[in-house]
């Protein structure tokens, strides 16, 4: 009944034009129509690495109702709860404490199951706009083994294992 009620909660912000402050108690969504985005974020600046507070992605595709969300974010890795499949999305903004540094980087989830896009590094500067540049570490594998932890015992956790195993066959 709970898992219902986190359902519709998503669903309801996902198609208004509420904001999600807080992250979701885990929504599962369907497998079959959604997407659980992931990834890296890593802020460089000349002093040091910047932790990433909170993350703000935008829909900006204009067929579909307004919705922005703060994917949950643990040490650098993000992701976000299952998301419909369809809209394109934008990472907008970056919170380092207090301090925001806005994006550019859109994405379009076009096919349910999981979108890693990547490790990405943001060059920390004046200017409070930044480029985003995708690095190699950590790996998509690294990722994944993290998000399996955050959903184990939901329907994600078997496409997370299918994409564990694929990766690993890959790699040998």
């Amino acid at each position: 009944m709970e898992c219902h009620a986190a359902r519709a909660l998503l669903l309801i912000a996902l198609t208004s034009c509420s904001t999600l402050q807080e992250p979701p108690s885990r929504s599962t969504g369907d497998t079959a129509d959604h997407v659980i985005v992931f990834g890296s974020l890593r802020v460089d600046s000349l002093l040091m690495d910047q932790p990433i507070d909170r993350v703000l992605i935008v829909q900006v595709d204009p067929a579909f109702p307004r919705a922005q969300i703060e994917p949950t974010v643990e040490g650098n890795m993000f992701f976000t709860e299952p998301l419909p499949v369809g809209p394109r999305w934008r990472i907008a903004s970056v919170f380092i404490g207090e301090e925001e540094l806005e994006l550019s980087f859109d994405f379009y989830p076009s096919q349910p199951g999981l979108l890693f896009l990547g490790s990405l590094e943001i060059p920390w500067d004046d200017s409070r706009r930044a480029e985003v540049h995708r690095v190699s570490a950590p790996s998509e594998r690294q990722l994944l083994q993290w998000l399996l932890d955050a959903w184990r015992g939901t329907a994600w956790e078997a496409p997370l294992r299918d994409r564990i195993r694929e990766l690993d066959h890959f790699s040998q």
